[in-house]
């Protein structure tokens, strides 16, 4: 079984998301974690568009690299180009893996449908590059120690 880690600074919504999907996808392949340095919130919206899709983050809480059990995976996936530059010395990995995903543009006065559909947008960019990620990472032996997962 893998043990991956899902690092981004603030650890409320893209790691959240991704957390939800890779245990959802991958199931017993993997133990995964996702933390950051600075915990807060999860984003309300990130709850939402996640329940639209049939994943509940009710038992999922944003929680610092100081929580984690251990400190050494064999991936961390960093969430933001920023991020990657941002991992804690004491956080060890066989592979790190970038997605290169930016925080959603909020705009200061989006409506609730303007926010749903700016959170659907990463919901359904966050899956898709995890399913690519699943396909070359968890069903092959690959032997690469960074790997970026660009944009669509």
């Amino acid at each position: 079984m893998k043990k991956i880690l899902i690092f981004c600074p603030e650890n409320v919504c893209r790691s959240q998301i991704m957390e939800a999907y890779l245990r959802f996808y991958a199931g017993n392949q993997v133990e995964v974690f996702s933390a950051g340095i600075k915990p807060g919130e999860i984003h309300p919206y990130a709850r939402a568009v996640m329940e639209e899709d049939g994943l509940d983050l009710k038992m999922q809480y944003s929680k610092s690299i100081k929580d984690l059990p251990y400190f050494n995976f064999d991936h961390v996936i960093t969430v933001c180009e920023d991020c990657q530059h941002q991992i804690p010395r004491k956080i060890k990995a066989n592979k790190v893996i970038h997605f290169n995903i930016s925080c959603p543009y909020i705009p200061q006065e989006a409506s609730h449908l303007q926010l749903l559909e700016i959170f659907r947008s990463l919901r359904n960019l966050i899956q898709k590059k995890l399913l690519i990620y699943i396909g070359k990472e968890l069903t092959e032996n690959s032997g690469s120690k960074s790997l970026s997962i660009g944009t669509f």
